[in-house]
């Protein structure tokens, strides 16, 4: 079963994956072009370059995560007498280079490793549990 959710969610977000989806769509357009649905061809090709554009020159990524930040404010954590466990949900990694070199190599968004190897600095008698995992299909 657990075979079954690990490669099912790795098809499934092939699929979803926004830029998957994008690139998806600009094939749908240009498959189109060449049948009798020419027009329908034309308008997803150009929705998704407008679609493009538009995430390219405006900060849309900003505009979708504050909205996320700001709803959780980060706690004051001096105020904590004990920790029992510290957790870190996922982290991009690029797990064929790590491998390749022995070593961790990071893609982006390496704030939260940073964050999670502080807060076992300062508590470590804390359990620490890295949830997250690798991006390819074979493990």
């Amino acid at each position: 079963m657990n075979d079954l959710y690990f490669y099912g969610s790795k098809i499934a977000w092939l699929v979803l994956n926004p830029i998957n989806l994008i690139f998806f769509i600009l094939v749908l357009g240009a498959v189109l072009l060449w049948t009798r649905f020419q027009l329908w061809g034309k308008r997803l090709l150009t929705m998704m370059v407008i679609i493009i554009g538009l995430i390219g020159v405006l900060p849309v990524d900003q505009w979708m995560m504050r909205p996320l930040e700001e709803a959780y404010p980060q706690p004051d954590l001096t105020l904590l007498d004990k920790v029992d466990g510290i957790m870190v949900l996922g982290g991009e990694f690029n797990t064929r280079i790590s491998k390749d070199r022995k070593q961790v190599t990071t893609v982006a968004g390496t704030e939260r490793i940073n964050a999670f190897i502080d807060l076992m600095r300062k508590y470590p008698e804390a359990k620490a549990i890295f949830s997250g995992g690798s991006p390819a299909l074979i493990p």
